[in-house]
């Protein structure tokens, strides 16, 4: 079973996103929806799925955020051109992008917060998690 969890993996995105950015189209890069239909084959449920990525934008985020990123604005309907806003625990941490490469990662403008009182709109986290969930089948 584990290593038929690599096979055919792009059979399950369901399309690939397109984005606009500085008046030229781009194909998001694939390999966080490949990850995630691969976790998802292993047996891995979303919800643990979403706080295994949350661990790791926190732990690594020049890693994962490059990947990520693009998706994550578009779920928060803000276009690629926005700033997001998100929390992670008691920490808000905000990024916009910069670049888009021809490859469809991106260099980004990355900002963190610390603070105990909250009165900017900020995503959870977890729910722009959920929404890019649905870009695969199960």
């Amino acid at each position: 079973m584990a290593c038929s969890s690599f096979d055919n993996v792009d059979n399950q995105i369901k399309k690939a996103e397109v984005v606009e950015y500085k008046s030229k189209e781009y194909k998001l890069h694939l390999g966080i929806l490949r990850i995630f239909v691969i976790m998802r084959r292993l047996g891995i449920p979303d919800d643990e799925m979403i706080d295994k990525t949350q661990s790791l934008i926190l732990d690594t985020k020049e890693l994962i955020l490059p990947y990520i990123a693009p998706y994550l604005l578009n779920c928060s309907g803000l276009s690629v051109m926005g700033e997001l806003k998100y929390l992670i625990g008691s920490s808000m941490f905000s990024f916009s992008i910069q670049t888009i490469n021809d490859n469809g990662t991106t260099e980004l403008v990355k900002k963190k917060y610390t603070f105990r009182n909250i009165n900017e709109t900020c995503w959870n986290f977890k729910e722009l998690i959920s929404i890019i969930l649905q870009n695969i089948s199960k």
